[in-house]
């Protein structure tokens, strides 16, 4: 049977990532595998799994002195192959902030289906990377038909303006690195999957 999970902020190959959230690890390749592991330890070939964005962290050329974009991209689509295949169930992304690559970039990868970060509404829930009170949406409102909103960017920071119940924050960090599950029901996944 199929289910649907989300999750976000991963930051694969983000080594400062593990200071800046406090994550447990002593080593980018611990965080690696134990996120790896717990994707894994939940999620069967025949889930689906909702990434809402900062999968990775993107390279990005850095004149002189870093790779030309041409090899940052090699070396990000190698590194991102690699873990994306690692992982059990059918990919999709709502890309954030650092998940700076063509699309394209990401099919290739292996994610079967991927958005533009921004706001994506499907029935009663609501996805994006960065949640409804963040700046760039101050000018929106919540369709009223929305019970649940759910998304990442803050990591494990605790914001006033978050609504219990309603806003839903999927950070790794807040979900003990493990994807959450939101459906069994595979009417809904069926028309989700249409949806996106």
């Amino acid at each position: 049977m199929k289910r649907l999970f989300v999750i976000s902020d991963h930051h694969f190959y983000h080594h400062n990532i593990i200071g800046y959230t406090e994550r447990p690890f002593e080593s980018i390749d611990e965080m690696h595998s134990v996120m790896i592991q717990k994707w894994n330890d939940v999620i069967s070939p025949d889930d689906v799994v909702l990434h809402n964005g900062d999968f990775h962290l993107a390279k990005i050329s850095r004149g002189k002195k870093g790779p030309t974009k041409e090899q940052a991209e090699m070396l990000d689509f190698d590194r991102t192959l690699q873990v994306v295949s690692a992982l059990n169930g059918t990919k999709w992304l709502i890309k954030g902030n650092h998940d700076l690559h063509s699309n394209d970039f990401y099919f290739r990868c292996g994610f079967t289906k991927v958005k533009e970060d921004g706001l994506h509404l499907f029935d009663e829930w609501a996805f994006s990377h960065r949640p409804l009170f963040e700046a760039r949406y101050q000018n929106q409102k919540a369709p009223l038909q929305i019970d649940k909103w759910f998304h990442g960017h803050i990591h494990n920071k605790i914001s006033a303006e978050a609504k219990p119940n309603f806003h839903i924050n999927v950070s790794v960090e807040v979900l003990d690195y493990t994807p959450l599950l939101i459906s069994e029901n595979q009417d809904k996944i069926t028309k989700m999957d249409r949806f996106f």
